[in-house]
């Protein structure tokens, strides 16, 4: 069974003058981008901020704190972090599981990058370093040999 074409010009659809027939991705002319016109012209602001670039401008604001009755500049995040041990002291589980989850991944972390350079990197590294002196040592023979099989010319005896 055949499907039946709507007469032109119901739901917006572009009439059948120009052969342009209206269906799945294929959207009326009507509901179409004009050439030149974006499908976001209000797009996202120039100069506008992510939110990890928001959070770091915010964090590193300076506050000022009293510590031990006596005031101090710090920015938010060092405050913040003191804040934490200071809830941990109290006996805040949570905090003191979230510092030493903290602390764990930090050691993690630089014990890893303490590790991407170790001794089988120096070996692999000094073979390398000695083939290219060995290879650059060959030439230069070849070509000092090169030199003095070369018969001798009244300009090189000049010199």
């Amino acid at each position: 069974m055949a499907k039946s074409k709507k007469p032109a010009g119901a739901n917006g659809e572009s009439g059948g003058d120009d052969g342009y027939e209206v269906g799945y991705c294929k959207p009326p002319k009507t509901g179409q981008f004009k050439k030149g016109q974006s499908g976001n012209p209000g797009g996202r602001k120039k100069g506008s901020q992510n939110i990890s670039a928001t959070l770091k401008e915010v964090l590193d604001q300076e506050v000022e704190i009293t510590e031990s009755q006596k005031k101090q500049r710090a920015t938010l995040e060092k405050a913040l972090m003191l804040r934490w041990v200071q809830e941990g002291l109290k006996g805040n589980v949570r905090a003191i599981e979230g510092i030493y989850d903290r602390k764990q991944r930090i050691e993690l972390a630089s014990d890893a990058s303490e590790q991407d350079h170790d001794a089988s990197d120096d070996a692999l590294l000094e073979n390398y370093v000695q083939a290219k002196i060995d290879a650059a040592l060959a030439k230069f023979k070849r070509e000092w040999a090169n030199r003095a099989a070369q018969p001798k010319t009244e300009s090189d005896e000049d010199v």
